[in-house]
């Protein structure tokens, strides 16, 4: 009879506690969800629906020899040590690279003034994009980055090879610089590539290369005069009848 009684008192309490939560979540309001605040500042936009790019466009220093206008005037500088915040980067470079309302010669630009506030492993990853949005025209900037002795080996090497499928009348100026500098771990390998396109006695004779590069630079700028000035083939006389 006791144990009976018990099962008793405990279905009460248990129906009570049902009753009061059944009543609670009938009366309670939904929870409203935080407002969601934007990371970094709000973009502007500039006339002709344009984008306002974060960093201020760099001005262009005289050219190089061989080179079009333009070199970086930070990205050569030794990177930052602790590099930019991960998540911010990331956002950065998403917004970059999903921005269809500029052009690649923008986005380009913009990654590369990137550089100097990022670190090594940043650097790489914005030089892996920048190389494939940058055109020939804007290839000067890229200088300072393949020859500054401060820019780490492994920047270097993202340019370097992006640097060797680019127009000759680009890569070999620039190969030539590079096979000058003792101190750059891509030396032996310049000195290696324009012995195979210039001369192979080349070597990192500074003299020597100078007048290779320039034999070679003046034999691709005949050529193309020549093409262009090419005649057309004569119109070839109607057979007789």
């Amino acid at each position: 009879m006791k144990i009976v009684i018990r099962v008793l008192i405990a279905l009460a309490v248990l129906g009570g506690v049902i009753a009061v939560t059944w009543w609670a979540a009938g009366t309670s309001s939904p929870r409203t969800p935080e407002p969601v605040t934007a990371k970094g500042p709000s973009r502007t936009v500039a006339p002709g629906n344009l984008p306002e790019l974060p960093g201020a466009a760099p001005s262009l220093p005289a050219t190089a020899p061989g080179l079009p206008p333009g070199a970086p005037t930070a990205s050569g500088a030794a990177p930052a040590a602790g590099g930019m915040n991960p998540e911010v980067f990331s956002e950065r470079l998403h917004n970059i690279l999903v921005n269809d309302a500029i052009s690649h010669e923008q986005a380009a630009t913009t990654l590369l003034d990137m550089l100097p506030a990022a670190n090594v492993e940043q650097q790489v990853e914005l030089s892996q994009h920048a190389s494939n949005l940058l055109p020939d025209e804007m290839y000067g900037r890229i200088k300072n980055l393949l020859l500054d002795p401060t820019v780490h080996s492994d920047v270097k090497e993202v340019w370097y090879s992006d640097m060797l499928n680019r127009d000759p009348q680009l890569n070999v100026p620039l190969l030539g610089a590079i096979a000058k500098q003792k101190d750059n771990p891509f030396q032996q390998e310049a000195i290696d590539t324009l012995s195979i396109i210039l001369n192979p006695e080349i070597s990192d004779n500074p003299a020597l290369i100078d007048v290779e590069v320039e034999r070679h630079l003046k034999e691709l700028r005949e050529q193309e005069a020549e093409a262009a000035g090419a005649a057309p083939p004569a119109p070839q006389p109607a057979p007789r009848q």
